[in-house]
């Protein structure tokens, strides 16, 4: 039996073997770049989305506080700019959005707006989802989603996650499904905005020792993101193992 060509085989000439060294070499410098480089990206990409978002929201508050007549301005009085104004008015008109949907009059304005945002084909699918996914993190008197279950969809063998919203235990259901079943919603990856809902045994199911957030981050990151799972350094793709500059005795 021939035995295998490696860099360092004694039987091949010196070039050849310090050839082959150094290209195996660069190739592992060029593997580690490129885990470096996509290490780099997974730690600026969400501080710059971060950043992008924080910069488009006070550029709103600044943008409307400059259509503002100076009369309602605070600085016409003190004759001086107070720091944080945009910050705190924004708080006072999100607060006093709220004051005026709750009572009968904004709720009758709130529902004709979306009426007419209704009737928009595009506008009306990327708000009510945006309002979904809003009222379902946000919204309501109690918690939305009771916990986080493991069972088995859309097939036996595979596993998925889903979110119990309620317990059905009133007709006219509870006469239609079997007893102690669960109302579930299962999300997609990674817009957690859609999915299924499935009414489920809760015989059929697992508990998981989560809470509602973790089990929404494995949800959008596809898996990637698991809380509470350790990583090894030196089992991580995302921290390479230093590259070794080749050595070729002759």
């Amino acid at each position: 039996m021939s035995s295998e060509n490696t860099p360092d085989d004694p039987k091949l000439p010196w070039a050849v073997r310090t050839r082959r060294a150094w290209h195996s070499y660069w190739a592992s410098v060029r593997s580690d770049f490129r885990s470096l480089f996509a290490t780099g990206l997974l730690v600026i990409i969400p501080l710059w989305v971060t950043w992008l978002t924080i910069t488009f929201v006070v550029g709103l508050l600044d943008s409307f506080l400059d259509s503002l007549p100076k009369y309602l301005k605070p600085e016409t009085y003190i004759g001086w700019e107070l720091p944080f104004v945009d910050i705190l008015f924004a708080v006072l008109f999100i607060v006093t959005i709220g004051f005026f949907a709750r009572n009968l009059l904004g709720r009758r304005a709130v529902r004709y707006g979306e009426n007419l945002i209704a009737r928009i084909p595009l506008v009306r699918n990327v708000y009510t989802a945006i309002k979904q996914f809003t009222y379902t993190l946000l919204g309501g008197k109690k918690r939305q989603f009771d916990r986080a279950v493991l069972f088995e969809y859309p097939l036996r063998g595979v596993w998925s996650i889903g979110f119990v919203t309620n317990h059905i235990e009133k007709p006219p259901l509870v006469d239609k499904v079997p007893p102690n079943s669960l109302a579930i919603f299962i999300p997609t990856t990674p817009n957690p905005t859609s999915g299924w809902f499935l009414i489920v045994p809760e015989s059929d199911t697992r508990p998981l020792n989560i809470s509602v957030e973790d089990a929404f981050k494995i949800i959008i990151s596809g898996g990637v993101v698991i809380p509470g799972q350790a990583h090894d350094d030196e089992d991580d793709p995302s921290m390479p193992a230093k590259a070794i500059p080749p050595t070729v005795i002759e």
